[in-house]
């Protein structure tokens, strides 16, 4: 998510470079639209069009269990509205710190379900 096209398509073409299915969407009405089924992980923008957040949105999609990323220019700002369990990372980086922290969360993930499954397997 992000309000600015030219974000959108060097996020979505990063990702597509790695192997990656990235879906760009604008507001905050689209993710809803685009995430009316399950997702795996979002990277928000955190100041949209206007003053509008996407704060409530992070804290849903990630009580659901999906990985969120917050992806921004004011991370102050965002760090204050999301607190410590959403990570936030500053736009004036470049996409490798993005997707570095996108990799930890999803291999923290994969440990995570992977210790699930041998706990729960072996019963």
């Amino acid at each position: 998510l992000d309000d600015n096209p030219n974000m959108r398509r060097a996020l979505v073409g990063v990702g597509a470079a790695h192997g990656i299915s990235i879906v760009g969407v604008e507001s905050a009405e689209d993710v809803r639209a685009a995430l009316a089924a399950d997702v795996d992980a979002a990277v928000l923008d955190f100041t949209l069009l206007g003053d509008e957040t996407c704060a409530q949105l992070a804290r849903s999609l990630h009580a659901r269990g999906a990985i969120v990323v917050v992806w921004t220019g004011n991370p102050d700002r965002a760090r204050a509205a999301l607190g410590e369990g959403i990570p936030v990372v500053d736009k004036s980086a470049n996409f490798r710190e993005l997707f570095t922290v996108l990799t930890r969360l999803v291999r923290n993930r994969a440990a995570e379900l992977a210790s699930f499954a041998q706990v729960w397997g072996g019963r």
